[in-house]
């Protein structure tokens, strides 16, 4: 699965397919030789179960299910240390809740547990951009001081990357 996962975030989605779709296959079997009528999503990525343990496909569950607030809690708490699990859910907060501080509070959240997620630190300054332009909110100043000293020192741009583009 991680090498599934690995595949996919390198836009090689074929080689990703190829090993997820087996896997959820296997799920779907499972659920019909059982007379399930309906997927079970802590059967599917709960850790304690180890079937689906793929961020990914976590997310593109939950955005294809309109899953509910509570479902979407539930599997951020299983996939806690995927970052890019925490920025899809920061972004489809602004996509689909317009919620921008849960979206901002859950970037800056994730950038401070691991300052080296690139895409954290950029789109935090790119909301930074939207909410607060002038910085006259005052808007979590030692942490906006922070993630622009480490952008500043690790030279990083919205190259190659996923960058927000929200309308507020």
């Amino acid at each position: 699965m991680i090498l599934a996962d690995a595949y996919h975030l390198a836009g090689s989605n074929y080689e990703a397919h190829q090993i997820y779709d087996p896997m959820l296959n296997k799920y779907l079997e499972e659920i019909t030789s059982k007379n399930k009528d309906e997927l079970n999503i802590i059967e599917l990525f709960g850790a304690e179960y180890e079937r689906i343990r793929s961020p990914i496909i976590a997310i593109q569950f939950l955005k294809d299910t309109n899953a509910s607030d509570n479902l979407w809690k539930w599997t951020e708490d299983e996939f806690y240390y995927s970052p890019y699990f925490r920025c899809q859910h920061a972004y489809w907060l602004l996509e689909n809740k317009k919620d921008i501080p849960a979206a901002f509070s859950k970037l800056l959240a994730l950038f401070k547990e691991m300052p080296w997620i690139k895409e954290a630190a950029i789109n935090i300054m790119v909301l930074i951009e939207k909410i607060d332009p002038n910085g006259k909110k005052g808007i979590a100043k030692e942490d906006i001081i922070k993630v622009k000293a480490i952008v500043e020192k690790n030279g990083w741009d919205s190259n190659e990357m996923h960058v927000l583009s929200i309308d507020i």
